[in-house]
């Protein structure tokens, strides 16, 4: 027969399996994942990989021929950071469910506890150190 902790412990680990579980087919699926931004006048598409590693740049006309390098710099990183956009917003929406689980899962170590109760009592304790008074300083003189 088990004890009401261990049945605890099984319970908590059980949930720990299953979020690394979920975790590592997130991970997959994302890694496996590329994201995509055109370019305003959909002259350039810029293609990139979940590490942010730019996989292509893919010219859609021969417009840029004719730029000046200083307009096509512009258009280039323009489509960039809407790629890197693109990109973040990607990973909040496959990680998302997984960013509550450390709060759920600290909860439910604490016994329902918040952490700001807790802090607020190792706080407190803290507060009673500093405050209590300082033993007197001894004179090294006085040991001779």
């Amino acid at each position: 027969m088990n004890s009401p902790f261990q049945d605890r412990v099984d319970e908590i680990m059980s949930q720990l399996r299953q979020q690394h579980a979920e975790l590592a087919q997130v991970m997959e699926t994302f890694e496996s994942s590329t994201v995509s931004a055109l370019s305003k006048d959909r002259m350039v598409e810029v293609t990139l990989l979940p590490s942010g590693q730019v996989k292509a740049v893919k010219f859609h006309r021969d417009d840029y021929i004719r730029m000046a390098p200083a307009q096509l710099s512009a258009i280039l990183v323009e489509t960039l950071d809407a790629a890197f956009a693109k990109a973040t917003e990607q990973a909040r929406e496959m990680f998302g469910e997984q960013a509550a689980f450390p709060t759920e899962f600290r909860e439910s170590l604490l016994g329902g506890a918040g952490l700001p109760d807790l802090t607020e009592e190792v706080d407190s304790i803290f507060q009673m150190l500093r405050t209590r008074p300082k033993p007197p300083e001894s004179n090294p003189r006085e040991n001779y």
